[in-house]
């Protein structure tokens, strides 16, 4: 399916192992069983799914052979009573890519989507001020017992949330996430990290501008292991940095904090290595490319999918912070090899053009003093 938009539905457009399949604007629902579903440039607009405690704003997938992929789509104001105001998928195997998720709602959890699958990919999308205005409701997301990637994407502005921690990883082994900016987010802690093993990647991240509630933490983890490399922690709110459950360990590597060291406490369960503290001046982990916002979005008008398909969408990515401690975002691209070798050319130039310019001064001097005695 593909080239589609699905307006203003009352119930989940979708339902997975029952699908539409249809181009141009679907004005009803209509369904059929396949295992195997692909969604590509679809606008899903004020789905709505008003049924107590039925999951789906505008996605229903509870199939354990169902394998979706999502591309280049967008779902903007969908919203549901259950679980996963977007989507809702239990599924073997489900791709989330360069898909865009904006003031979506979920009553029960998870305000952009509910994932439950044997592998799951979510990359180059947004998830945008999700969640309920008074800043009632739940998490932002979930991905549950999943081999999971998830990569340059942008999670920024979601509304406050009085229960459920924004983003979780709930029993997903391995897990590699990275190059994705989580900013200006509110609610009842930011990450919670349930039983990831020793493989899980945390890597190269911005952490920047969240809010969490006095009584929360920053990062709750429970497990073996938690291995942070290169994250980026700037201009947050919190009391209480992290949260570990007995038999934990949360390893910080070569990460920077707007805050003393004292701020997160060293005792058995935090390991630091080569990190930087109080640091008032950062480059942020540069991760928006072209290619993480081209996606469909709808304005208010209701205008026909010919018109959007010709044109390149686009939806407004969440304001990076731009404090005047900011420098502009810049990456090191350079490979470890290529810095080696030129850092390398330097100091061996360094010491040894000075060494051939004494040997050459007493070599000439030799040669004047023999001249005049001749």
């Amino acid at each position: 399916m593909k080239d589609s938009k699905f307006d203003h539905f009352l119930e989940s457009v979708l339902v997975l192992s029952q699908v539409i399949e249809k181009k141009s604007k679907i004005v009803e629902r209509r369904e059929y069983s396949d295992d195997s579903v692909k969604i590509l440039r679809c606008v899903f607009s004020e789905c709505i799914n008003s049924d107590k405690g039925i999951n789906g704003g505008a996605i229903f997938v509870e199939n354990s052979n169902s394998i979706i992929m999502v591309v280049r789509s967008t779902f903007r104001s969908c919203r549901t009573m259950g679980n996963g105001g977007g989507i809702f998928a239990k599924c073997e195997s489900i791709l989330l890519n360069m898909t865009c998720y904006d003031n979506c709602r979920a009553a029960l959890g998870d305000h952009s989507f509910f994932v439950s699958a044997d592998n799951a990919v979510c990359s180059f999308s947004h998830i945008f001020e999700c969640g309920y205005k008074k800043g009632k409701g739940p998490q932002t997301f979930s991905f549950n017992y999943a081999d999971l990637v998830f990569e340059m994407n942008n999670v920024s502005s979601n509304k406050k949330s009085i229960y459920g921690t924004g983003l979780n990883f709930l029993n997903c082994t391995p897990v590699a996430f990275r190059l994705c900016h989580i900013s200006n987010n509110i609610g009842n802690g930011l990450f919670r990290v349930l039983k990831c093993d020793e493989n899980s990647k945390f890597d190269s991240c911005n952490i920047v501008n969240n809010s969490v509630y006095e009584e929360s933490s920053l990062i709750t983890f429970q497990g073996e292991e938690l291995y942070l490399r290169k994250f980026l922690f700037f201009q947050n709110e919190f009391s209480q940095f992290y949260h570990v459950e007995e038999g934990s360990v949360i390893v910080f590597a070569q990460c920077k904090f707007d805050f003393e060291e004292q701020s997160i406490g060293s005792n058995s369960v935090i390991t630091i290595k080569k990190c930087k503290f109080d640091v008032s001046s950062v480059s942020i982990h540069s991760i928006n490319g072209d290619s993480t916002i081209k996606c469909y979005n709808m304005g208010n008008n209701d205008i026909e999918i010919s018109t959007i398909l010709e044109k390149t969408p686009s939806l407004s990515i969440a304001p990076t912070p731009t404090p005047s401690a900011f420098i502009s975002p810049t990456v090191n691209m350079i490979p470890p090899g290529m810095i080696f070798r030129e850092y390398g050319l330097i100091i061996f130039a360094a010491i040894v053009i000075p060494i051939f310019i004494v040997i050459h001064c007493i070599s000439t001097k030799g040669i004047r003093n023999i001249r005049a005695l001749n």
